[in-house]
């Protein structure tokens, strides 16, 4: 009876649609219709589109922010996508050593101070073992290599890689 209950939760939370799979999802994420996300982590004001993949090991971390990811996006295992980062002006960056000498309030005026919300567009693919950092827009149908960090805003049908991201071409198509 207790398995019936957490599957009748589960359906009437996410949809029939949804295929979740050992997953941490908070509450206040959005989920589009045949979403599929397998072993991840994704916590925070998050909006995720309609058939919209993300695979293991992913983790999609917003504070204060949203991060949209649109509908269609492939995101690879073990990306990393978060709207926040340790703020580098003061002396202590360890957020725990923060907090226990100034308070946790003070810590989350902190964050909020390096929180920007993402976007990506429809059509995205984003390679294994990426990190897409605050603030970035990536543009509708573009693709993002293996082993990036992107740090600056990606146009729309256009190839990234590398260390930091560069652009290296557009996308052409055959149809």
């Amino acid at each position: 009876m207790r398995n019936l209950i957490k599957k009748i939760l589960f359906w009437y939370r996410f949809g029939p649609q949804k295929k979740i799979y050992k997953s941490q999802i908070s509450s206040n994420v959005r989920l589009g219709k045949y979403t599929s996300i397998t072993e991840s982590k994704i916590s925070g004001p998050i909006t995720l589109g309609d058939y919209t993949s993300i695979a293991d090991s992913t983790q999609i971390l917003a504070k204060f922010d949203e991060i949209s990811i649109g509908a269609r996006v492939s995101i690879a295992p073990n990306v990393l996508i978060q709207n926040y980062t340790h703020n580098l002006n003061h002396r202590i960056t360890n957020n725990n050593a923060f907090a226990a000498k100034y308070g946790h309030s003070k810590l989350m005026s902190i964050i909020k101070e390096t929180s920007k919300p993402i976007v990506i567009e429809d059509d995205v693919w984003i390679g294994i073992n990426c990190v897409i950092l605050p603030g970035i827009n990536i543009g509708r149908g573009s693709v993002i290599a293996a082993n990036s960090v992107v740090n600056k805003n990606i146009g729309s049908y256009e190839i990234w890689g590398g260390n930091p991201a560069k652009y290296l071409r557009s996308r052409s198509f055959i149809d």
